[in-house]
């Protein structure tokens, strides 16, 4: 899946919500820019990882250096996701 696919995905979901009455106008646009944001900084973060990564697979080989960008990508995740969280708790946001 692209990176425009997926932009179009979560932009068509937050819109729905608008639509649906769970948010307004002003929450849609921080959502949106909240979104962009955090998506645009996992990207940043994941390519800071590309160096240690060929590094632990020339040492350690490709099970190893696979297991450790896992956790690394896991752990940006649920940062991501607590910060998204964070982000609507604040709102006074309750998704499902």
């Amino acid at each position: 899946m692209s990176s425009s696919t997926d932009d179009r995905d979560w932009i068509a979901r937050v819109e729905a919500l608008r639509e649906q009455g769970a948010i307004n106008d002003e929450e849609e646009a921080t959502l949106v820019r909240h979104l962009s944001e955090r998506r645009a900084g996992l990207e940043q973060s994941m390519a800071a990882l590309v160096p240690e990564y060929r590094r632990r697979l020339a040492a350690d080989g490709q099970t190893a250096a696979d297991d450790w960008v896992a956790a690394q990508a896991r752990g940006l995740g649920e940062a991501d996701a607590r910060a998204t969280r964070e982000l609507l708790d604040g709102m006074g946001i309750a998704l499902p």
